[in-house]
């Protein structure tokens, strides 16, 4: 920033305030963030399924890239709906 107000002359010459860049900055690290947890769970879902045959999962890609859904059942989860018949789920957004 110090060195586009040096060649600029002025805050008003640069077109935003030292506020304005770190905003932007923390909004794009925040992004990376998000789409880098929903990477990391999408290859660990990947990878139970192919250490359990009965794991099973779904997930959805929302348009700007994150991860809109994501459902699992493994093995037991299975068992267990079958022996007592429900389930219980939650969301946690």
């Amino acid at each position: 920033m110090d060195h586009l107000l040096d060649q600029s002359g002025s805050y008003a010459a640069v077109g935003h305030t030292r506020k304005d860049l770190q905003n932007r900055l923390d909004t794009v690290q925040r992004s990376a963030s998000v789409n880098s947890d929903a990477d990391s769970i999408i290859c660990y879902v990947t990878a139970k399924l192919e250490m359990d045959p009965r794991f099973f999962f779904r997930y959805t890609i929302l348009e700007d890239g994150s991860l809109g859904n994501l459902f699992w059942s493994d093995a037991m989860s299975r068992c267990d709906y079958r022996y007592f018949g429900d389930v219980i789920s939650f969301d946690s957004m």
